[in-house]
């Protein structure tokens, strides 16, 4: 068995991982630039060099087997070593030097601060210019050279890799709770100036459902508000879940219709600084896919 695992190449290894972390072939291949049938011809053929089977078909998409996820891990593993390769190639070229501009949505910036940081430790000849946006506007307009924000599909010009859905959840301060039950906590309502973001949706439902209620003009009031116990509100998981202040007060929400991207333009392609960036957050924000999604485990 040993001898057939040396037969598998990265484009393999790769194909794995991609059909593992999208759970879907058609998400996969296009990832991949790839038919729908490429992959399924692939896999096939890596099966059978293997003599395991790696993906199990189910009504809600491909499930790896115990030795898929063994496969995709270990690719995983190859594209982290890749990517500080080139990082570290790039940076003795000489090309990283020079500003990067970053579009986020503000309050995923905390989240994404430790990442930043490590980046510019390692390259410090870099500047990080961060844009507040919630949707990918600023890319569009040439504002930003790379984005992260969710949307329904990548507009045209773009170029990036789909992170999969963000959930949302109702937070509260531990603080708080220790004093009140969560049903008799003010609702954070957000002003109807923030409507069109993301949890805008959310947030209306349950306004409507809540008879005291506060309400805050940005998504960073909103948090701080909600560490600081002033009552409960909706925060994305990978903001809340990592916040040992609070605690969640009910079932995380997602938009089917909306997808995570970390996006770039497509003219920045050729850019040593900006695609050794961007494969940097790509690599990172990968490996927190289920904290992303609202399904890693509560500490």
């Amino acid at each position: 068995m040993a001898s057939d695992f040396e037969t598998v190449a990265w484009d393999d290894l790769r194909l794995c991982l991609e059909v593992r972390r999208a759970g879907a072939v058609s998400t996969a291949a296009r990832h991949l630039g790839i038919s729908h049938s490429t992959v399924l011809r692939r896999i096939a053929a890596i099966e059978r060099s293997l003599g395991v089977v790696l993906f199990v078909k189910r009504t809600d998409g491909y499930v790896a087997t115990d030795a898929g996820r063994d496969l995709a891990e270990a690719a995983e593993e190859v594209e982290a070593r890749i990517a500080s390769a080139m990082t570290s190639a790039a940076a003795f070229e000489g090309g990283m030097s020079g500003m990067i501009r970053f579009a986020v949505p503000d309050l995923a910036a905390t989240v994404l601060m430790p990442l930043l940081a490590a980046f510019c430790a390692a390259h410090r000849d870099v500047e990080i210019s961060l844009l507040a946006a919630q949707t990918p506007e600023r890319l569009t307009r040439g504002d930003a050279h790379v984005a992260l924000t969710l949307t329904k599909s990548p507009p045209a010009g773009q170029i990036g890799v789909d992170l999969g859905q963000a959930a949302f959840a109702p937070y509260a301060a531990r603080s708080a709770l220790d004093r009140d039950k969560e049903q008799d906590l003010p609702w954070i309502g957000l002003t109807s100036g923030l409507r069109h973001t993301p949890v805008g949706g959310f947030d209306r439902l349950a306004t409507a459902a809540r008879h005291r209620l506060h309400r805050v003009g940005s998504l960073t009031m909103q948090y701080s508000a909600i560490t600081g116990g002033l009552g409960v509100g909706l925060l994305p998981c990978a903001v809340g879940d990592l916040d040992a202040r609070l605690q969640r007060c009910g079932e995380p929400v997602t938009d089917p219709s909306q997808r995570l991207w970390l996006l770039y333009r497509r003219e920045m392609k050729g850019n040593v600084r900006i695609m050794t960036f961007f494969r940097h957050l790509r690599v990172a924000l990968t490996r927190e896919r289920l904290l992303i999604a609202g399904e890693k485990p509560m500490p």
